[in-house]
């Protein structure tokens, strides 16, 4: 991708900063030890109560005379999957695995993506099962993926409290990651069951890639709001900013975008709306822009998601100027519109600025 920048600055600027621990300090009023070094710094780091801090670091003050000092905590797993489901960029995912992930984390990150991708809806489980195809080999090992679906499996009675339909989901991406031969067949016959609601898991999973055209089936096993309807999402999104700049009907756009029910593909809206601004007159910009701030002020597309649209038209601005030659000189103007309507905050600038 010749015209991905190598910097991410709108959204991201601190989101990769410290990946691997939070630190916590204690500072005192009076003099003496000053800082201690508890060993290396991580997320357990700030599971304690006051009366937990032994004798020793404290002995010469009183409670009240010493504060402590915590850093915010940024979980890296947390970070990319969030990236990921709203600019579905599998190669940055993929570069941001090797990057800020330990090597003994990665099961961890399977797991986690799983659970993420519980939560949310049919296209944002198929980026999931589609992310493990492109990482298998690469960031992370088939053995690493195998991990990290078998801790998925060990925790499934208390994923069931907050998501009744585990064990149907996680039959799923056992037997869709099979297909794609993400796990090896062998996953299924010599993994040993944990707990009940495990072994019923993998029965179900051996079921669907037993069951007649199977194949064709775990393809499509997210349902209709997978991927493959991803270029119908492009067509609605781009039949609803142009029926918008016809009508100016609010209500019906409003009504539209709700239809789509796919929040994760906002980015990709506000991509296809810059395009469209691209592809006509020089003042259109400014209605599709209108359009936008609409449904930012209605709650339906969040800030984050029109600078994450932009930063997918930037990282792919040189590959656009075949289709779209003044887009160098237009996106600035964009840009600084944006900022004018407060879609984009002005103390961050977007890539490539």
């Amino acid at each position: 991708m010749s015209g991905k920048p190598k910097s991410r600055e709108y959204m991201q600027k601190d989101m990769y900063k410290d990946r691997h621990s939070a630190g916590v300090k204690v500072k005192t009023k009076k003099g003496g030890k000053g800082k201690y070094s508890w060993g290396k710094p991580g997320i357990d780091d700030l599971n304690y109560e006051l009366d937990d801090f032994h004798d020793e670091f404290v002995e010469d003050y009183d409670r009240e005379d010493f504060f402590l000092e915590v850093t915010e905590v940024m979980d890296p797993v947390k970070t990319i999957l969030g990236e990921f489901f709203q600019g579905a960029d599998f190669d940055d995912c993929n570069d941001a695995i090797t990057e800020a992930i330990e090597v003994e984390g990665r099961p961890r990150f399977v797991k986690k993506a799983i659970h993420a991708a519980m939560d949310q809806r049919a296209y944002e489980r198929e980026l999931t099962s589609r992310l493990f195809c492109i990482v298998a080999g690469n960031s992370i090992t088939r053995d690493q993926l195998a991990h990290g679906f078998e801790l998925t499996l060990d925790e499934l009675p208390d994923t069931l409290l907050d998501v009744p339909k585990g064990v149907e989901i996680v039959a799923k991406f056992i037997a869709r990651a099979e297909l794609d031969e993400v796990l090896a067949p062998k996953f299924l016959t010599q993994t040993e069951a944990s707990n009940p609601k495990a072994k019923e898991c993998l029965e179900l999973a051996k079921g669907m890639l037993t069951a007649p055209h199977f194949g064709p089936r775990l393809t499509h096993i997210w349902g209709p709001g997978d991927l493959c309807s991803v270029k119908r999402m492009i067509q609605e999104c781009r039949y609803l900013v142009g029926e918008y700049l016809n009508t100016k009907d609010r209500e019906e756009a409003i009504a539209s975008i709700r239809r789509l029910g796919a929040e994760s593909f906002h980015p990709r809206f506000v991509r296809e709306a810059i395009r469209i601004a691209l592809e006509r007159d020089d003042d259109s910009y400014k209605r599709v822009f209108e359009l936008i701030s609409i449904f930012v002020k209605a709650d339906i597309i969040a800030q984050y998601s029109v600078g994450r649209g932009f930063q997918l038209v930037l990282a792919r601005q040189k590959d656009m100027k075949l289709d779209f030659p003044k887009i160098d000189e237009r996106l600035p103007v964009y840009i600084s519109f944006a900022r004018e309507q407060k879609l984009l905050p002005p103390e961050k600038a977007t890539a490539n600025q």
